[in-house]
């Protein structure tokens, strides 16, 4: 008997299928499987999933801001006045791993404790798409008020702006915020206008001052700085006579008596202590009166 020798023939394929799972599973899988042929049969392997675990999805942002105060756009060169401009930079970072597009800036300023009123112009550029890893930087000038300066003035960081961004990333709104301080000098001045009448005496006569007489003289104190001044008095000299205008305190009717004559912007100014010669606060802009009437005497007119 002679054996015959049998070849098996076998032809076989590897077929895959790549599969993208939804979001949530934060994974690239899918199946494969084996196929082919055996003595003109097919033949399959059942299929054989895989997946690769994806890094998840971030959309992040991150801001810093800083303020910058130019004095040179007011009328005053060695001050903070209306008129001159803070330029706030807004550094914007994409600190995840996809695109966030449509960042806008936006800004808010807070003089004090108090809404600023100044005015901020746009924003270069007022929107941009921001890649994952990348920074964009965002420029914005504003405009200072006069109030604006006054609330702030003296104060650690009194112009406060509220410094924020938001866009859009794969899950929707993201957005990021911080704070940008800047701080204004305070420039506290005081200034005096002195101004004299005389009141001639029964039987006194010529326009010249003479025992008897009556001098009435006026001062006006005007607050032409930046801060509010407490305890605002007058101390002067007449002859050899020092003048204190507190020196009447606590008489009905001293010698002295002080007004307000002009009301300062903020409406600080305030006198709670009565006419005791001194003015409790004078807010910035405000104007006081004190007056000091003085009857001439004899040794006085003998020794001029």
């Amino acid at each position: 008997m002679t054996k015959t020798a049998r070849k098996n023939l076998y032809y076989g394929t590897l077929a895959m299928a790549l599969l993208s799972g939804p979001a949530a599973a934060q994974t690239l899988g899918g199946e494969a499987k084996a196929t082919g042929t055996y003595d003109g049969q097919s033949v399959e392997s059942p299929a054989g999933p895989f997946a690769t675990d994806l890094q998840p999805l971030v959309s992040e942002l991150v801001i810093t801001a800083s303020g910058s105060l130019d004095i040179s756009g007011g009328e005053a060169a060695d001050k903070a006045d209306a008129g001159d401009t803070v330029t706030y930079a807004f550094s914007v970072t994409n600190n995840g791993n996809v695109a966030i597009g449509g960042v806008q800036p936006t800004l808010s300023v807070t003089a004090g404790d108090t809404p600023a009123e100044g005015e901020a112009g746009a924003f270069q550029p007022q929107s941009a798409d921001i890649a994952a890893g990348e920074t964009q930087e965002f420029i914005v000038a504003y405009r200072l008020a006069q109030t604006d300066i006054l609330r702030a003035a003296g104060l650690d960081g009194g112009l406060s702006a509220a410094a924020s961004v938001a866009g859009t990333g794969h899950a929707g709104g993201v957005s990021a915020e911080t704070v940008a301080n800047v701080s204004i000098d305070a420039d506290p001045q005081l200034a005096i206008l002195v101004e004299t009448r005389l009141d001639k005496a029964d039987g006194n006569s010529g326009g010249k001052a003479q025992t008897g007489d009556t001098v009435t003289y006026v001062y006006t104190v005007t607050n032409t700085g930046n801060v509010p001044i407490s305890d605002v008095r007058i101390t002067g000299a007449l002859g050899e006579k020092t003048l204190l205008s507190t020196a009447s305190a606590g008489k009905e009717n001293g010698p002295w008596d002080e007004t307000q004559t002009t009301a300062d912007v903020l409406k600080l100014s305030d006198d709670a202590s009565g006419t005791d010669g001194s003015w409790d606060v004078l807010g910035a802009g405000g104007a006081i009166m004190f007056t000091y009437v003085h009857t001439i005497t004899q040794a006085e007119f003998e020794a001029q």
